[in-house]
């Protein structure tokens, strides 16, 4: 949101036949650095797996970067990464989906 940061996604062999984002990744616009943020990492259930994430979006106040992973046959599995200490909890089943930055309710 302040527009200092890009978050993005990156493989780290492009011959992987998954074509899944291995590292979520960020770069400092001003300092031009580079942080890796998140290395994929298979879980045992949809709330736990981090192995194929997508469609990252900053929180309104810039702490968190929200994002998918597949999750189910019917939806994804939103997670959240705290920006500050990189722990990654699992939001809600879904999407798509939405940060609103401003409104009534913020």
């Amino acid at each position: 949101p302040s527009g200092k940061y890009a978050a993005f996604t990156a493989e780290e062999d492009v011959q992987d036949e998954t074509g899944c984002p291995k590292e979520l990744q960020e770069l400092d616009l001003d300092a031009m650095t580079l942080r890796r943020l998140l290395h994929a990492r298979p879980g045992t259930s949809p709330q736990d797996d981090l192995s194929c994430f997508y469609e990252l979006k900053y929180s309104a106040d810039g702490g968190f970067i929200y994002f998918v992973t597949p999750g189910w046959a019917t939806s994804g599995a939103i997670h959240a990464l705290d920006r500050q200490t990189g722990k990654v909890k699992f939001v809600i089943d879904g999407a798509p989906y939405l940060v609103i930055g401003t409104g009534p309710l913020m």
